[in-house]
């Protein structure tokens, strides 16, 4: 006799003692349809689901609050893990809705600073014939103090979007979610 054989004696004393119990089902229908893993959740349901925050935000909002600045304002590339774990399949459509409703505005020049490499701003720099060593942020405060205000926003036409006061408040109050 093996090892094995000795788990194949109790398995098969295991099954004639289930096979001998009454036929109950122990899961109600509520508890099937959560189980059933076949069907991946939508977004929809995930929303009849939740409950909004006092600023009418869904948890997949407030999640793309804390995210949103370093989105830009056009021609984004989001990553997978908005459809895989949170089923927005439009994460654009997210940002949108919440810059319209005054959650999320358009960063300035300065933001979009802290977003380029530093060897755009090195090029930046050496473009006026400014100093190009130092810090990333010794970069960005020479540049913002180089560059006059109307040629920076020139220079830097792609934004990033930022926070706006309500935006703030509204990840401030729903910490939990992030």
């Amino acid at each position: 006799m093996g090892i094995f054989d000795l788990f194949k004696k109790k398995s098969a004393i295991i099954n004639s003692q289930v096979s001998q119990m009454p036929n109950t089902s122990t899961k109600s229908d509520k508890t099937k349809e959560i189980v059933n893993d076949s069907e991946p959740q939508t977004l929809e349901n995930m929303i009849k689901q939740a409950v909004p925050s006092q600023g009418g935000l869904y948890p997949h909002e407030i999640l793309m609050l804390e995210y949103a600045d370093t989105y830009k304002t056009n021609e984004n590339t989001f990553q997978n893990f908005w459809k895989w774990e949170y089923s927005v399949l439009n994460p654009q459509a997210v940002l949108d809705s919440l810059y319209e409703r005054g959650f999320i505005c358009h960063g300035d020049a300065q933001s979009a600073l802290k977003h380029l490499l530093v060897a755009d701003m090195k090029a930046m720099l050496s473009k006026i014939g400014e100093k190009t060593t130092g810090k990333k942020e010794e970069l960005i405060n020479r540049i913002i103090n180089a560059y006059n205000p109307d040629d920076l926003e020139k220079e830097l036409p792609i934004r990033n979007y930022a926070l706006t006061e309500k935006g703030e408040s509204e990840l401030k109050h729903n910490e939990y979610v992030s």
